[in-house]
C-alpha cells in the first residue's frame, strides 16, 4: 500500500462517479446524481465546469478526454437529454448523440479516429458513436453479460482504449475483457484478459499497467504487464468506496493517480453499512514510483 492524499472533500451522499486529468482543463470529477461536472485545482478548490441544462433526474455518467474539451455519458429519462455529450473547453455543450431509451450509457473511451465506445450497463453492449453523432451497435457478446439470475453489479462498466484494443470491465462477471479493434475500427473477437477483479473504472498507463477502482470493495487494485497483482490502498489510506482512477505524470515524470470515491454509499455484500454522516466522497491523489 501507497499513501494517498485527500485533495477535496465532498458533502455526503454526493457520488463522485469518473475523475479524468484534462490537459487544459485539469483534474475533472462528475456529480453523477448532480448532473454535474466539477473542476478542482491544485489546492482543492471546486468549481462547477458544467451542469446539465435540463431538470429532472439527469445523471453525469463518465468523461473522456478529446482536443477541444470532453466527452460526457449521460443517463436521463428525458429523451432529448440522454445519450453522450460534448463540453467544450469553454464550458459550451451539446448532445452529440442519443442513445435508445432503456440503455445505461457508463464508461467512454475514444479510439484514434475519434469515434468514441460507450459501455452500455444494462444492454450487455458497447456502442459505436462517431464524430458526426451516428450511433451504431459496435459489440454485443455473452462476455459482456452479467450473470445470469445471479447479477447484482453492472455488466459492462469501465472501457478503455490501448494499443490496438478496447479493454472492458465486465463488473458483474468480475472480468477484464480485451477486444481487438480490426484495420476497419470494427471489433474483433472478444476474449477474457483477467479473471477474478472487480473492477468499475480503470485507466491504463503508456506500458500497459492497469489501475482498478473495486467501489464496493474498497481499494485500488494495480496489475503490470505480466499479470502480477497488487493492492495500492484501500480503507486504511481513505480509500472507501474508489468508483474511477486516472493517471497522470508530475513534472519528474512519476505516475500520479487520481481516484474518486463514494465515500462507502454503496458496500460490498454483507459489509456493515456507514452511516451517511460519516461517509466522506473524496478525490485523492497517489502518487506512484
Amino acid at each position: 500500500p501507497i499513501d494517498a492524499t485527500l485533495l477535496s472533500r465532498f458533502a455526503p451522499p454526493m457520488f463522485l462517479e469518473s475523475v479524468l486529468v484534462h490537459p487544459q482543463l485539469g483534474v475533472l470529477v462528475t456529480d453523477m446524481v448532480g448532473g454535474r461536472v466539477l473542476r478542482v485545482d491544485a489546492a482543492g478548490t471546486t468549481t462547477e465546469f458544467f451542469h446539465l441544462p435540463a431538470p429532472g433526474m439527469n445523471w453525469a455518467m463518465c468523461l473522456a478526454a478529446v482536443a477541444d474539451g470532453v466527452l460526457l455519458t449521460v443517463i436521463s429519462p428525458d429523451p432529448t437529454v440522454h445519450g453522450v455529450w460534448h463540453v467544450a473547453t469553454s464550458g459550451a455543450a451539446q448532445r452529440r448523440a442519443a442513445l435508445p431509451p432503456g440503455t445505461m450509457p457508463n464508461g467512454i473511451a475514444v479510439m484514434d479516429n475519434g469515434a468514441a465506445l460507450v459501455a452500455d450497463s444494462s444492454g450487455a453492449r458497447l456502442w459505436h458513436v462517431d464524430r458526426a453523432g451516428n450511433v451504431r451497435v459496435w459489440l454485443e457478446h455473452p462476455l459482456l453479460q452479467p450473470r445470469a439470475f445471479l447479477g447484482r453489479f453492472p455488466g459492462p462498466n469501465g472501457v478503455q482504449v490501448w494499443n490496438g484494443s478496447a479493454y472492458v470491465a465486465v463488473s458483474d462477471r468480475g472480468h477484464i475483457v480485451r477486444v481487438p479493434i480490426t484495420g476497419g475500427n470494427d471489433a474483433g473477437e472478444p476474449q477474457v484478459l483477467y479473471a477474478d477483479v472487480a473492477a468499475d473504472d480503470f485507466a491504463i498507463d503508456a506500458d500497459g499497467t492497469m489501475y482498478f477502482a473495486t467501489h464496493p470493495f474498497d481499494t485500488i487494485i494495480r496489475i503490470d504487464g505480466a499479470g502480477k497483482r497488487s493492492i495500492l490502498a484501500g480503507t486504511t489510506q481513505g480509500i472507501t468506496g474508489p468508483t474511477a482512477v486516472a493517471l497522470t505524470r508530475d513534472p519528474a515524470g512519476s505516475v500520479v493517480l487520481y481516484a474518486v470515491t463514494d465515500g462507502g454509499l454503496y458496500r460490498q455484500p454483507g459489509a456493515v453499512p456507514i452511516p451517511v454522516p460519516l461517509q466522506v466522497p473524496g478525490l485523492y491523489r497517489l502518487s506512484l514510483q
